[in-house]
């Protein structure tokens, strides 16, 4: 994939499954993502990360804890 590409691929979703539920899925789903790249991109360095994203430290640390996502600081 080029830069500036995006990707298109689709999210599975249950179709079973109620929308909030499946959506939350997803959320959750694009939230780690998004976490592990992020702290890749700064070096696992939680003060660049959160100005990096624009959230609150202690939001970036509790997300981090939620998924389970290792940090140097822990």
């Amino acid at each position: 994939m080029s830069h500036g590409e995006e990707r298109t691929e689709r999210m599975k979703v249950e179709p079973d499954v109620p929308f909030k539920d499946a959506k939350q899925k997803i959320v959750e789903s694009f939230e780690k993502e998004y976490l592990v790249d992020l702290l890749k991109r700064n070096n696992h360095n939680l003060s660049k990360a959160s100005r990096e994203a624009k959230i609150d430290r202690k939001h970036l640390r509790n997300l981090l804890k939620k998924y389970g996502i290792p940090s140097k600081e822990d």
